[in-house]
């Protein structure tokens, strides 16, 4: 079991590794994880196609494997869109949080029971993660404790889907910064400003300018070129 002292907490690898791997992003659960009370919760209908019986609790074996195919396909796309991303860029972001007065945190004691904005910024993947919590150490730690549901993995389509937060593990936190005396409408404020190619944020995203290319018309491309490269074999 991999264990390990990150920004001052023990993490473990109990079920899962402390970094992200496409093996355990993977990983089937055919279990209907959305209740009544979810915001973003489908409509939920019976269909033989997708559950096996009337209480639409258990997906079918048919349906996870499709549903497996469709978000690995969005994790490969995601990573390539990651990587064709400017290191210098990100950083430019970065720069632009402390401007906005964000500060870097070595230990997540120092944010224990306090609230206000935090970002968790993941450098292989030169991605960020904004968000507000009333107890930031608490929050940040919840993050790197859960894996997101199976049936959860796309959030609107292969081609728009960002992989989660929750997807990543531990260890994939390289920097966190923290700015405790931000009030809650800030957030939405903050977000805004930032270059949403460099975000995980899946239901807020910033502005991107005309001369870069968004992860969906990335994805677009990809696919397209694939299609053209298998139509062109002898």
């Amino acid at each position: 079991m991999e264990k390990a002292i990150h920004f001052g907490e023990i993490v473990q690898g109990v079920k899962y590794p402390l970094k992200l791997t496409r093996e355990v992003y993977g990983t089937i659960n055919n279990r209907n994880s959305f209740s009544k009370t979810d915001l973003f919760k489908p409509q939920i209908t019976f269909n033989p196609d997708v559950y096996v019986d009337e209480s639409c609790k258990i997906y079918t074996d048919e349906w996870c494997r499709k549903h497996l195919k469709r978000a690995l396909e969005n994790y490969d796309l995601n990573m390539e869109f990651f990587a064709s991303l400017s290191n210098d860029e990100f950083e430019n972001q970065i720069q632009l949080l402390d401007d906005f007065g964000f500060s870097h945190i070595q230990n997540l004691i120092e944010v224990d029971r306090v609230s206000g904005m935090y970002v968790m910024v993941l450098s292989q993947y030169k991605q960020m993660y904004i968000g507000r919590s009333n107890n930031i150490r608490n929050r940040i730690k919840t993050h790197w404790g859960v894996k997101k549901q199976f049936d959860r993995l796309i959030f609107g389509t292969v081609n728009t889907s960002r992989i989660s937060v929750d997807s990543f593990r531990a260890l994939d936190t390289t920097d966190i910064l923290v700015a405790p005396f931000f009030a809650e409408n800030d957030e939405q404020d903050i977000v805004s400003q930032i270059d949403s190619r460099f975000l995980l944020n899946r239901i807020a995203g910033g502005l991107i300018s005309k001369n870069n290319i968004s992860f969906e018309q990335f994805a677009t491309t990809l696919q397209l070129r694939a299609r053209e490269m298998k139509g062109n074999k002898p």
